[in-house]
């Protein structure tokens, strides 16, 4: 049997952003994002970004997606 886990991620995504001192803005720009995407995640609006966009996050926070979901 196959479980697949769906994480809000957006909590870790403002943490590491204002971990860093970044606006929502500030990170759509940094991850190539269109503006107001990162505000809809952490939102909860969009709960479940692709792991392009968690990619694109990882990128720009400079660390590894695994760091990103693990956190």
């Amino acid at each position: 049997m196959v479980r697949i886990v769906v994480m809000q991620i957006g909590p870790q995504i403002r943490k590491l952003r204002e971990k860093r001192g970044w606006t929502a803005r500030e990170l759509d720009r940094q991850a190539g994002l269109a503006e107001g995407h990162t505000a809809l995640i952490e939102s909860g609006k969009r709960s479940a970004p692709s792991i392009e966009t968690v990619r694109a996050f990882a990128i720009a926070f400079g660390i590894t997606v695994d760091a990103i979901l693990s956190e």
